[in-house]
């Protein structure tokens, strides 16, 4: 009795771990979210001096943003994340 109890069980887990299976989550294979920014861009192209220049056209423009300004409340000692976005100058 005691076997066939066992089996019994041994069958019904086996069945329980066949048809369950874990929720994935896809990553979404659509395009790069964009965005279109208009202005003119200041930097401080010549360190001889201490004035801004307009910068012209086809410059890389970097942007890096540390993660936890964009919290109101950010938790000490939490690794965030630096966030990077890369632009072109037309």
């Amino acid at each position: 009795m005691k076997k066939s109890l066992s089996i019994i069980l041994m069958i019904l887990i086996g069945g329980f771990f066949a048809f369950t299976s874990c929720d994935e989550e896809e990553a979404d294979s659509g395009t790069t979210p964009t965005a279109t920014l208009k202005g003119t861009v200041y930097a401080e192209l010549d360190l001889s001096n201490t004035s801004t220049e307009e910068v012209s056209a086809g410059k890389t423009i970097i942007l890096r943003i540390d993660a936890a300004d964009l919290v109101l409340e950010p938790i000490t000692g939490y690794a965030y994340q630096t966030l990077q976005y890369e632009a072109t100058t037309n």
